[in-house]
């Protein structure tokens, strides 16, 4: 399965508090831009991978994303997901 992960811009930002999870709780007002970067899903995998060569494992929020999935869950499948990555990161337009 591919699904596309659209690039933004910010129109408004607001930064309300720091987590303790060290993210943010944010107000924003954003535009969706007519390109981004492309995931390709598989789940028929034997071990959950991500493949990125632009970002390191540890740094990556697609595989923090899927592991906390699969916590919550309780699930036991894996997924490989391939992304194509044409965001640039830390331009702030959501490529992180």
């Amino acid at each position: 399965m591919k699904f596309s992960s659209p690039a933004k811009i910010n129109l408004g930002l607001d930064i309300l508090r720091k987590r303790p999870d060290g993210y943010h709780d944010i107000e924003t007002v954003f535009q969706f831009l007519d390109w981004g970067d492309v995931l390709d899903i598989s789940i028929e995998t034997d071990e959950t991978k991500i493949i990125c060569p632009q970002v390191e494992a540890n740094q990556n929020l697609v595989l923090k994303a899927v592991n906390l999935l699969k916590k919550i869950t309780g699930t036991k499948k894996n997924a490989q997901i391939i992304i194509d990555k044409n965001i640039p990161i830390g331009a702030g337009l959501g490529g992180g």
